[in-house]
């Protein structure tokens, strides 16, 4: 981008104020719609399905709007203008675990480990369990960790002694 000297830019600054002028001219004339404020946009692209708000607008997997000439998801924006800012460290999650609604009733702040337990995923599932399939506890002396995943010590000894007998018997 080539550097703006003082003319260009008051150039620049009176070609803008001229452009305002004109528009408000031309809105108070009824030629041209009125600008929507940013919660008008995004009421415009909303709508209801059961207990969701469902964002009809661009979306991929989640909804997105532009603010600014910049992408914002649509539910965090939903978040943002009832409860304000998001704290740092937290993202939303969709209680409904409809990626498209932004009804703040079913979005809440939470740390992103929170956010990753209540996926309905296999490795949450096991993250979830207390105990092996045999019942022993998967805590104190019983848990056995290895490569980030969680054993019991009473199974792996019972394995452990079976497989040295299998052995045994093989020689």
């Amino acid at each position: 981008m080539r550097p703006i000297d003082g003319i260009a830019l008051e150039k620049r600054r009176a070609a803008n104020c001229e452009y305002q002028r004109r528009y408000k001219q031309r809105l108070q004339a009824g030629l041209v719609k009125p600008r929507l404020t940013d919660s008008e946009r995004f009421e415009s692209h909303c709508c209801y399905v059961g207990d969701c708000i469902v964002w009809t607008g661009n979306a991929e997997r989640y909804g997105q709007m532009s603010l600014k000439s910049k992408p914002v998801y649509a539910h965090r924006f939903a978040y943002a203008l009832k409860h304000g800012p998001i704290p740092e460290g937290l993202t939303i999650d969709h209680l409904c675990r409809n990626k498209l609604c932004v009804n703040v009733a079913h979005l809440e702040a939470v740390t992103m480990k929170e956010n990753n337990l209540r996926r309905p995923a296999v490795p949450s599932a096991h993250s979830k369990k207390t105990h092996c399939p045999h019942g022993h506890p998967y805590s104190g002396e019983n848990l056995y960790r290895w490569k980030n995943n969680r054993y019991c010590r009473a199974c792996i000894s019972k394995y452990t002694l079976r497989w040295q007998k299998a052995k045994k018997a093989d020689q």
